[in-house]
C-alpha cells in the first residue's frame, strides 16, 4: 500500500510539474512573439524622438512666459517619458524572467518557477492592458470626461442604487490615477441621489466598467 502510494504522488507531482512547465513556456511563447513588435506598437522611436523636441522647448529662453502652453507641454513630456520608461521595465522584466527560468530549470526549482509564473502572467496582464489603450487612442482620449448619472421616476430604490454607482466609479477612478470632479449633485428625497455629474481628468485612453446589473436608475 505505500508503494503505492508512492507511486501515485511521484505521478501527481510529475503532471504538477509538467503542467507548470507547459505554463511557462505557452506565457513566455506569447510574449516574445508580442515583444518582437512592441516598440512599433507602442510608437517608441516617436515618442523618443517627441521627448527630445520637448525637451530642446523647455529650455527655449521665454518658455515660462505662457504658464498655460507650458503646463500642457510639461504634461505631455510627463506622460511620454512615463510610456518609454514602462515600456522599457517590461522589456529587462522579460528578459530577467527569461534568464532567472532557464537557470530554475537548470537547477529544478519548483517553487522558482512558480514565482516566474505569476511574475510572467503580471507581466502579460500589464501589456495587454497597454495594448487595449493603444487600440482604444485616438486625439480625444487627452481630454477630460464628463459622466452623469439620473435615478429617473424609480424613487427612493433607484436614488440609493445612484449613489451605489457613484461610489463605485469614483473608487475605480481613485485606482486608476483619474482625478474625478463633482460639478453638479442633487440629493435625493430621503436618502441616496437623484442626480450627479462630475469629470474625470487624465491623458491616458479611458475605458469605463460597465455596471453588471440592471436598476431603474438611467
Amino acid at each position: 500500500m505505500r508503494d503505492r502510494s508512492a507511486h501515485d504522488h511521484y505521478f501527481n507531482d510529475a503532471k504538477e510539474k509538467e503542467a507548470l512547465l507547459e505554463g511557462i513556456q505557452e506565457i513566455l511563447l506569447d510574449l516574445r512573439k508580442r515583444s518582437n513588435i512592441w516598440e512599433s506598437v507602442f510608437d517608441i522611436p516617436e515618442k523618443e524622438l517627441r521627448i527630445r523636441e520637448l525637451d530642446k522647448e523647455t529650455l527655449r529662453e521665454g518658455f515660462w512666459n505662457e504658464p498655460d502652453k507650458a503646463k500642457e507641454i510639461l504634461q505631455e513630456q510627463s506622460r511620454l517619458n512615463e510610456a518609454v520608461a514602462k515600456w522599457k521595465r517590461q522589456i529587462n522584466g522579460l528578459d530577467d524572467l527569461v534568464q532567472l527560468y532557464e537557470m530554475a530549470s537548470e537547477e529544478e526549482d519548483g517553487q522558482v518557477q512558480e514565482e516566474i509564473k505569476k511574475d510572467l502572467e503580471r507581466l502579460s496582464a500589464s501589456v495587454r492592458e497597454d495594448e487595449l489603450k493603444m487600440m482604444l487612442g485616438s486625439e480625444q482620449d487627452s481630454m477630460n470626461a464628463i459622466m452623469s448619472i439620473h435615478a429617473g421616476a424609480g424613487g427612493t430604490e433607484a436614488q440609493d442604487w445612484a449613489e451605489m454607482l457613484l461610489r463605485m466609479y469614483l473608487r475605480w477612478a481613485e485606482r486608476k490615477g483619474f482625478a474625478a470632479t463633482i460639478i453638479d449633485y442633487l440629493p435625493g428625497d430621503e436618502a441616496g441621489l437623484k442626480s450627479v455629474t462630475w469629470t474625470l481628468r487624465e491623458n491616458t485612453p479611458l475605458v469605463m466598467p460597465r455596471p453588471r446589473s440592471v436598476s431603474t436608475a438611467s
